[in-house]
Parts: structure tokens; C-alpha cells; sequence
């Protein structure tokens, strides 16, 4: 119902014109032919993906007071989606121009992980729907205005259902809302939406939990292709004149305790690798 309204029919619009695409040409950013073969496409495709989910934020800020009975729970997860993406996006933005590559990786990983958890609170939803639904029809509940009732259910079942809503049709109580139970599958159509709108917030919040996790996990998990990436990044930084070449990014080095970062080329003397250590400490202390 209030998407039909202003300013919440904007903001669905912005939100789903710029997310929809944004997915689906973030795959091709992930996809290594592509990185490595099409550099300035992935270059400019990676600003398009930036820009689109960018705008999508805004007109998830705008819907978010509506969004599924706009409760606490809604809200904040709502919130913390859009600033831990932002962020995420300008820790890689920022590193990608420091040519700190294995940090632009890792920041592009975790946005995409974060965004991604919409698909992962649909199959949370309905399993929670279904369990809430189980329990006593009393024990979860949920005020809604009988304005949007009427929309689901049209005037007739409205007043047959939520007999309360009569103050809502006779003028007396524009404002009214009536207590819903959760119904899922088999409830009728409120009741399916009172559900899913309990369900919602909870979801979000676990969602993000289990993808943050598995992001973070991945992370650890590909040694490899993050030291592979970091030479790289200390090559290109060392060609381009860096002071100190491999730390120009948000590296660990420069906030927790971390071993110096020695190249892989300099491993073939001890004394070049101490060497090396040496200066690299320097740089970082300089």
C-alpha cells in the first residue's frame, strides 16, 4: 500500500532499478577472465556496480520506515546494511587508488558479501514464518493499521476479520490498527504479511552474522591469491615511486601486530631478507 505513495514509490523504484542491475554485473567483476583480460572493462564496469548500489542505499533509506511494518528490528538492520556497505566501498575505493589490490579485494569481497544477504533472508523468512505460524495463535502478534488491512483484504473481509476497524470506517479512528496474528502459509493474506514483517528484522540480523562470517572465512581461506595480490600491489606502488611501496593501502601493518612484509624476490638470501625487513621497518616508522 505505501509503495503507491510518496515518497516511498521513489524510493522502491531507485532501490530496485539500481540494485537489479548492479547484481548482475557485479559477476562479471568476480570473474577472473574478465579481470585480467578486460582491465578497462572491469575497470569501468567496477565504477558502474559502485554507482548503481550507491544509489540503491538512498532508496533503501527512503522505503526503510515501511519496509515490512518498519519495526525496530527493520530499521536498524536496514541501517547498519547501509553504512557497513558504504564503508566497505570506500576502504575499497580508497585502496584500489593506493594500488593496494589484495586490500581492494578484500573490501569488494566483503561489500558484496553484505549486500548479498537479501538473498539469504528470504529462505530465513519463510523458515521462520513457518515456525512462529506453528506456536499458539496468541503468541505472536502484530498491531497493524486497519488502512493497510484494507488494502490486502478489501473492506468486506476487513470489518469480517478485524471487527476494531469499524472505528477506522466510520471516521471515529482514522489512525486504527488492530492486532494481527502471524499466519503462515495458511493464514490469510494479512496474516502471511504479519509473519513475514515479524520475521524480517530477525532475519536481517542473522543474515549479516552468516555472511560476515563466511566473507571473513573465504578471506583466510585464500592465502595464496591475497599474497599474490600484495606482491603485485608492492610492485606496482615500487614502479610508481611510493615512498614506501606495499604499505601505501589500509594494510595490517600500519594497525595491528604484524610480521614485515617481505616479497617473495627477496627471499633468496638471508641477508637481502633481512635487509629488506630492515627498510621496509624504516619505511613504515618514517
Amino acid at each position: 500500500m505505501y509503495y503507491f505513495e510518496q515518497p516511498y514509490m521513489t524510493g522502491l523504484q531507485l532501490h530496485l532499478y539500481t540494485i537489479l542491475p548492479a547484481g548482475l554485473l557485479v559477476v562479471l567483476q568476480f570473474t577472473p577472465v574478465i579481470r585480467h583480460t578486460a582491465i578497462l572493462f572491469h575497470r569501468l564496469n567496477g565504477y558502474l556496480v559502485i554507482m548503481l548500489s550507491l544509489i540503491s542505499s538512498v532508496g533503501a533509506i527512503i522505503i526503510l520506515p515501511r519496509a515490512f511494518g518498519g519495526d525496530f528490528a527493520t530499521q536498524t538492520f536496514g541501517g547498519t546494511m547501509v553504512v557497513s556497505t558504504t564503508i566497505a566501498y570506500i576502504m575499497a575505493y580508497t585502496n584500489i587508488k593506493l594500488l593496494q589490490i589484495d586490500q581492494h579485494r578484500a573490501w569488494m569481497i566483503r561489500a558484496w558479501a553484505y549486500f548479498s544477504v537479501v538473498v539469504t533472508i528470504r529462505l530465513i523468512q519463510v523458515i521462520a514464518s513457518l515456525i512462529i505460524s506453528k506456536m499458539a495463535s496468541n503468541q505472536w502478534l502484530v498491531a497493524r493499521p486497519c488502512k493497510q488491512i484494507e488494502f490486502i483484504l478489501g473492506p468486506e473481509s476487513t470489518l469480517q476479520s478485524y471487527p476494531d476497524c469499524a472505528f477506522y470506517y466510520n471516521g471515529t479512528n482514522p489512525d486504527q490498527q488492530v492486532v494481527v496474528s502471524a499466519g503462515f502459509p495458511n493464514g490469510n493474506p494479512a496474516e502471511i504479511a504479519a509473519a513475514l514483517g515479524i520475521t524480517f528484522g530477525g532475519a536481517g540480523w542473522l543474515g549479516l552474522v552468516i555472511h560476515a562470517f563466511f566473507a571473513e572465512l573465504y578471506l583466510r581461506l585464500t592465502p595464496k591469491e591475497s599474497t599474490r595480490l600484495r606482491y603485485v600491489s608492492y610492485t606496482r606502488q615500487l614502479a610508481k615511486g611510493m615512498k614506501r611501496p606495499g604499505y601505501a593501502g589500509t594494510v595490517v601493518e600500519h594497525f595491528g601486530d604484524a610480521e614485515i612484509y617481505v616479497p617473495p624476490s627477496q627471499f633468496a638470501q638471508k641477508g637481502q631478507e633481512m635487509g629488506h625487513a630492515g627498510g621496509a621497518q624504516d619505511a613504515l616508522s618514517g
